[in-house]
């Protein structure tokens, strides 16, 4: 089991707007059950809180397990919200957050990988794709930018389902590693794995790509 969970994604707010520069708390549930003289008593732990960036990135090392989250900004408005944290070693935020009473997966149930449908010729890769499938689906050419801000052990995988090949587009600073210097998928049906395997400085990821490619 893992001890700690980090969880990596942009903190949206129940219309779907992005909620940058909050301070989040979080309680976990059921509340810790205490011993006094007088009895038991549940009390309510507060773990936090953390803040999330301009952008609304927001990093929460957690114990695996169910909370309650507070979130508010800078003006004093706030919202709820429930997370459930799995037992993994790393997660994608968006996966978990508000999902009361989800049954939080094991190491050992982490292979599913959802599907996100690209449709048009050129996307941009972001942390919210984390174990993600994208799925192209153009008759054109695809573009696929890869960001520089990646964290090292950030993987996807990308499946050519339309007529128009994927290529990888290294953003600025990062860099696309392949023994042969292949750069697209091969041809319809084609599937190819990415994965960043360094980043020291926090903006020149390294992406190691491997599958069906030319």
């Amino acid at each position: 089991m893992a001890t700690t969970c980090t969880l990596t994604g942009i903190l949206y707010d129940p219309t779907g707007a992005v909620w940058g520069n909050a301070e989040v708390t979080l309680r976990p549930q059921p509340a810790a059950v205490i011993a006094t003289t007088g009895g038991t008593i549940h009390a309510p732990v507060t773990v936090g809180p953390f803040l999330s960036g301009n952008d609304g990135l927001l990093t929460l090392p957690l114990a695996p397990g169910q909370y309650r989250g507070t979130a508010r900004g800078a003006g004093g408005a706030g919202f709820t919200f429930e997370l459930a944290v799995p037992d993994l070693a790393a997660a994608a935020l968006r996966d978990y957050i508000g999902r009361q009473g989800l049954t939080i997966p094991t190491v050992a149930q982490a292979g599913t990988l959802p599907v996100k449908l690209v449709t048009g010729t050129a996307y941009a890769i972001d942390q919210l794709d984390a174990g993600f499938g994208l799925k192209t689906m153009n008759a054109a050419p695809v573009a696929i930018a890869l960001p520089n801000n990646a964290p090292p052990g950030f993987s996807c995988a990308i499946l050519q389902w339309g007529a128009g090949p994927a290529t990888l587009v290294p953003a600025v600073g990062a860099a696309l590693d392949h023994p042969q210097g292949l750069t697209r998928t091969y041809g319809q049906k084609s599937l190819l794995s990415l994965w960043v395997h360094e980043n020291a400085d926090g903006a020149s990821a390294r992406w190691q790509a491997a599958g069906d490619m030319i």
